[in-house]
């Protein structure tokens, strides 16, 4: 859940991730944003992830800040345990783990606090599992 603090989507579910860095996370003048989720939850989390372990599900409308955001599936190669002593506090105040059977229930229980593009990114993710 985001910090109660953070300037957008206080209070609300979340997950990881952030902009495209023109100087950063593009290749020979194209925008990569498979870079770019590496270099966010990187940045966010401490872990490395490799393009291997990361797939574009699909690409949501923010209507609200009016971007899109490019939903992702990362997988790690380390425990909900272990994931907890990251440096994912830096942005959320806590963190929720959801078991895939899980998140159809989760949706309906927690529609009215999860982030409008998120709840996007989930409704694509039910579809595809």
């Amino acid at each position: 859940m985001r910090s109660p603090n953070a300037d957008v989507n206080a209070g609300k579910y979340f997950t990881f991730g952030g902009f495209l860095d023109a100087g950063i996370d593009m290749k020979q003048g194209i925008p990569d944003v498979f870079s770019c989720m590496r270099r966010e939850m990187q940045e966010e989390t401490g872990l490395t992830i490799s393009n291997e372990n990361l797939r574009l599900i699909g690409i949501v409308d923010d209507l609200i800040f009016c971007h899109p955001e490019f939903s992702f599936l990362s997988y790690l190669d380390i425990d909900s345990n272990s994931f907890r002593e990251t440096t994912w506090q830096n942005e959320l105040s806590s963190l929720t783990f959801i078991s895939v059977d899980d998140v159809h229930n989760f949706v309906a229980t927690n529609n009215d606090r999860i982030v409008p593009t998120l709840l996007g990114t989930l409704n694509i993710f039910m579809k595809t599992t």
